[in-house]
């Protein structure tokens, strides 16, 4: 169980969002996977980690606060898109997976609520939530599976 909050740092005025998950084991804990992840990325299609902060029973993730909507909202708010709007997204979706991939991660949820808009004034995404993303350190390696069975459902048929 997690739940996305509004975090505020005193001393330089600045907003983040923060993650934060109840835990009952940290070794299996998706948080802590999550963060062990974000810590290795660092690219504009990525939403990017500040700090972890563990306790007995919470984690906590820091990460940058992106001002928009997920896709999926922000597509059915519009009265009319078109072809050129739905290929700059999709390019920046296939651009963060490509670095992903290059780095060896797969996201495995990629889903709507996890592509948003950095802000409610351009078309400019991010992916987020890499509860589920694992390493793959090669081509034939095998991954566990969990997830949201309607986007998974190619993947596991696949596998």
């Amino acid at each position: 169980f997690s739940v996305v909050v509004n975090s505020f740092k005193k001393s330089d005025s600045s907003n983040f969002a923060s993650k934060i998950s109840l835990i009952k084991d940290l070794s299996e804990s998706e948080a802590s996977n999550e963060f062990a992840i974000l810590k290795t990325l660092c690219h504009e299609r990525v939403v990017r980690v500040i700090e972890a902060h563990q306790g007995s029973k919470f984690f906590t993730l820091t990460m940058e606060r992106l001002l928009g909507i997920d896709i999926l909202t922000y597509l059915s708010y519009q009265q009319e898109y078109n072809e050129e709007m739905i290929t700059r997204i999709i390019q920046q979706v296939l651009d963060g997976l490509d670095y992903l991939h290059f780095r060896e991660v797969c996201l495995i949820e990629l889903q709507p609520d996890n592509i948003v808009l950095t802000n409610q004034h351009s078309l400019n995404i991010k992916l987020i939530d890499f509860s589920k993303a694992r390493h793959v350190p090669n081509n034939k390696a095998k991954v566990a599976v969990q997830g949201n069975v309607e986007y998974l459902g190619k993947l596991l048929v696949q596998s």
